[in-house]
């Protein structure tokens, strides 16, 4: 009978010892969030013009592609040789160019997680897991074909691999920690001013347990990881005074700072006000987790001001872990049900700009509440405008003089469908010809116009004001005059179309031949002796 000397039959164990020990893990949930939200829509927005410039250099042949990176944008060789590798498996499309980013940033929130158990423990990690995966910014680049969110998920493990050197030092742990720092200056050399907020962590350690290996294997593991970076560095900082063409930050520029690094000024508040709570939780490790966010900022608004600037706010994307990081720890000392109901506050405050950074447009023309409105370019608008009314023989004008760096040319190649191939007239040498991003054109247009019957014009508005986003009457207004005076000789404007608010596409076409002067009637002359003959019969 149930309940005899022998007690209750055991009950059955319907879920495998193996599973519940994974769902109990800190970093399974922020890691499961994080891809969730990297996939929603991933597709959705447009590429912008970083995008491409990544899909046109790993595009190239790994030749071309070492040529490129000897004329510019070797710091990010790395990712461009990755992403080489990666379209050769998997192809170029929207998704497939993304997914790399989402999974690195997925992995950046299970990081993110574990860094925090080490320090402020279980409950702590669990919820700094989670707000990284809600700062609308972590969805944002890890929908982004550039190197950011793979950048952030290196800071995050180099970070990983500190705290575990410290925990208990060895050769073998600072050797994968040098490897991380090298890791990171692969990716992003600005983004070795993490090792700045390190150097506090190692301090703090140091001051509490007076272990001088630790300070030893920590200043020898930074010298060899960025002593590996030695080439990126030499070409990375040459090429830097070529092509950074940043402002110098001013004080204001710190301020200004925020709801561009979260891509969300109400959650760059909320964290901001919960970071310091994590003082109550551990002081030293708060102090250690507050550096770690704050310092690298600061030293790069001061090496903005030594002759280059390096004052991007998505540059600043890798102290993001920090940030999630104190504001976790900060949560956690509120106790269970305060922050409970602070992290649901913070799923809501960031749920509009998670909705507006999916936008067709917004990797584009993304910015915070109250900021002034920026013009976005659609090249997908643009080159639906052209396959529609394409004919075969057709020409293409992507107008390279009027704000080059929005790489038209370039957004044409990607979003034009196969067949549709208008050929680029005023092209004297690709880009890849040249080595470089940008072509160069041809210094006779109207040799080039010479076969030519139609041709698209795609140009971005521009004005006085960047932000006067007004399309030209004119479509030829503000080309090179050669090549105005080309397109005005022999060309008319038979349509004109704004995809964007700062696109413009105008069809062109050869204007008729003018017409043979008419053959002048024959006049008769009468013979020269008529008059005489006249005169004699009078």
């Amino acid at each position: 009978m149930p309940g005899g000397e022998d007690g209750p039959p055991p009950t059955r164990n319907w879920v495998p010892a193996r599973l519940v020990h994974l769902i109990s893990r800190v970093w399974l949930w922020p890691a499961l969030l994080a891809l969730v939200l990297g996939l929603y829509q991933l597709g959705r927005p447009e590429l912008w013009r970083d995008e491409l410039a990544s899909w046109d250099a790993a595009s190239r042949s790994t030749g071309q592609l070492f040529e490129l990176l000897g004329h510019t944008d070797a710091s990010s060789g790395a990712y461009y040789l990755f992403l080489h590798g990666w379209m050769a498996l998997f192809g170029d499309s929207v998704v497939a160019l993304r997914v790399p980013s989402v999974l690195a940033m997925a992995a950046a929130a299970a990081l993110t997680a574990l860094v925090t158990k080490r320090m402020f423990g279980d409950r702590a990690a669990v919820w700094a897991g989670i707000v990284f995966v809600l700062v609308p910014a972590v969805s944002r680049f890890a929908q982004e074909a550039r190197s950011y969110a793979l950048t952030v998920f290196a800071v995050a493990l180099a970070t990983l691999l500190l705290l575990r050197a410290l925990d208990r030092s060895g050769w073998l742990r600072w050797v994968g920690y040098a490897l991380a720092v090298s890791f990171v200056g692969v990716l992003n050399l600005v983004a070795l001013s993490f090792l700045f907020g390190h150097g506090v962590v190692v301090a703090v350690h140091w001051w509490q347990r007076r272990e001088r290996r630790i300070l030893l294997g920590f200043l020898a593991a930074t010298a060899v990881g960025v002593a590996m970076l030695t080439p990126v560095v030499i070409f990375g900082l040459r090429q830097a005074k070529i092509q950074f063409d940043i402002p110098v930050p001013s004080p204001g520029a710190v301020f200004a700072l925020w709801p561009q690094l979260f891509c969300s000024i109400l959650m760059a508040g909320a964290v901001i006000v919960l970071a310091p709570l994590a003082l109550g939780a551990s002081r030293s490790h708060a102090v250690g987790g507050l550096a770690m966010a704050a310092l690298p900022i600061a030293v790069v608004w001061v090496v903005s001001h030594g002759g280059t600037s390096y004052w991007m706010p998505r540059y600043l994307t890798f102290t993001l872990p920090a940030w999630a990081l104190v504001a976790g720890a900060g949560i956690a000392a509120l106790g269970r049900v305060p922050a409970v109901v602070t992290l649901i506050v913070l799923a809501l405050l960031g749920v509009p700009d998670q909705r507006a950074l999916r936008a067709p447009d917004a990797h584009d023309w993304w910015t915070y509440p109250g900021a002034p409105a920026t013009p976005s370019f659609s090249y997908a608008g643009v080159a639906a405008i052209i396959a529609q009314g394409y004919r075969p023989g057709d020409g293409v004008v992507p107008v390279r003089a009027i704000d080059g760096y929005y790489m038209i040319d370039t957004g044409l190649r990607y979003y034009l469908p196969a067949g549709v191939e208008p050929h680029d007239v005023f092209a004297a040498r690709t880009g890849t010809e040249l080595g470089e991003f940008f072509t160069e054109d041809t210094a006779d247009p109207q040799s080039a116009l010479r076969d030519v019957r139609r041709l698209w014009l795609a140009r971005v508005n521009q004005s006085a004001d960047p932000l006067d986003n007004v399309p030209p009457v004119d479509p030829l207004e503000g080309l090179p005059s050669a090549q105005q005076r080309a397109l005005r000789a022999d060309f008319t404007v038979a349509q004109i179309d704004h995809p964007s608010d700062y696109a413009t596409v105008a069809l062109l076409e050869r204007k008729p031949a003018p017409a043979p002067p008419a053959p002048q009637p024959a006049t008769s002359t009468p013979p020269a002796n008529a008059s005489h003959k006249h005169k004699s019969r009078g």
